[in-house]
């Protein structure tokens, strides 16, 4: 009897290991705080976040500068956040209590509406050089958003705007600062010259976002403020090199299976529902070899600008919306010529359509330009290559001016 209740122990153990479950991630949440509706009274919603006036904040405070309103309504096809800023000829600051600490996105928003059209100024926090030299001059129809992550260990957190010079104002309409899980460590770490080692110290660095493509759009950019990472931008203009590669979209009687995000390795991240919009995981850019084709001449190339001498976080999302069934299709993905790595979709996962990402950190040494491949593999069933979406941060290390 007691062998029997032994056996009856182990064997669910010993089928987990063969057949492994997956868990449904938890969907991101945004949490209460901090959004902030810069030079108004008046708080405003905008989906699940509350964005309250600077005039009554809440565990915030603001030091200096002045409130403006758009009194030509420039605006009013926009956000309410548009509306209203605040701003100066001196320098000033939004200061916030830190009750959690940890990796936390700080998004700025920006409107140039005609008061502030000639704005030229710096953004700094944590020490560091967000934003130099920096206007909105040539942007009168659409809002211009800059986003970053920041770790913060403390419990204040100060953003300064400050004036590049005398005659020059600073400005800003909106403000995020929100916590988000930390970056995983030990990431692939490729230098300009070529060497692959693993990248130390990711969650303690400071990140500018610069580039969020989602491939095969059929519109020129997807806008979603119900997720972390709400602006991307359609990759035709990025295309180097075409050859037959074709757009590819959702069906829609196909779910997106979101996995349990607890399964990471150096290769592999189950991505998390409300991160980036779905949309982005419901279409690709694809490329298939047919009869005759070999692989050596058969893909898809991008090149993104960055900039020189620079470290980078290279995220590259995937989901195989394209397999009728699972475990058919490996690929690989490039980066310049010097690195390749093979990309299977079902690794960790029994499921089609799932979306999961991989990230490297890539140095751009004297390139201004990072180069992006997807090749097919010749050795399987389905032979195609994928991908459907690329984020590019940039390491920030210039400290204030």
């Amino acid at each position: 009897m007691g062998n029997l209740w032994f056996l009856n122990l182990l064997l669910p153990l010993f089928l987990l290991q063969l057949f492994p479950i997956l868990v449904v991630s938890k969907p991101y949440v945004f949490p209460e705080k901090y959004f902030i509706n810069c030079g108004s009274d008046s708080s405003l919603p905008l989906g699940s976040r509350k964005f309250v006036g600077d005039m009554n904040p809440n565990s915030s405070s603001v030091t200096n500068g002045k409130t403006v309103k758009d009194s030509s309504q420039q605006s009013s096809l926009d956000s309410g956040l548009y509306q209203t800023a605040r701003f100066s000829g001196h320098p000033f600051s939004y200061d916030l209590d830190i009750t959690d600490k940890g990796l936390y996105v700080v998004r700025l928003h920006f409107f140039p509406f005609p008061n502030l059209a000639d704005a030229l100024f710096n953004v700094s926090a944590s020490s560091k050089s967000l934003l130099s030299n920096f206007s909105v001059r040539n942007t009168t129809s659409v809002p211009v958003i800059k986003d970053f992550l920041v770790p913060i260990s403390s419990s204040k957190f100060r953003i300064f705007f400050i004036p590049a010079h005398q005659s020059s104002i600073a400005f800003v309409n909106a403000i995020e600062v929100f916590l988000v899980p930390s970056l995983k460590d030990n990431r692939t770490h490729l230098s300009s010259a070529g060497s692959k080692g693993l990248y130390q110290g990711l969650p303690s660095q400071l990140l500018r976002t610069l580039h969020r493509v989602a491939f095969g759009s059929l519109s020129p950019s997807i806008n979603d403020s119900t997720v972390v990472a709400s602006e991307w931008v359609a990759d035709d203009d990025y295309i180097v090199v075409r050859n037959w590669a074709k757009n590819c979209s959702y069906q829609s009687t196909i779910k997106l299976h979101y996995d349990d995000e607890t399964m990471d390795t150096d290769n592999y991240t189950a991505a998390s529902r409300n991160f980036i919009p779905d949309r982005v995981y419901m279409g690709c850019k694809n490329v298939a070899l047919n009869d005759g084709q070999s692989s050596k001449s058969t893909n898809i190339t991008w090149h993104f600008n960055v900039s020189r001498n620079a470290q980078h976080l290279v995220r590259l999302h995937f989901c195989d919306i394209l397999s009728k069934s699972p475990n058919t299709v490996n690929f690989r993905v490039s980066i310049y010529n010097n690195f390749s790595q093979q990309i299977d979709p079902y690794q960790y996962s029994v499921n089609t359509a799932a979306p999961f990402y991989n990230e490297f950190v890539v140095d751009s040494g004297e390139s201004d330009f990072i180069s992006v491949s997807i090749v097919p593999w010749e050795g399987f069933t389905e032979r195609f290559a994928y991908l459907n979406g690329l984020e590019i941060m940039e390491f920030i290390t210039q400290p204030v001016w």
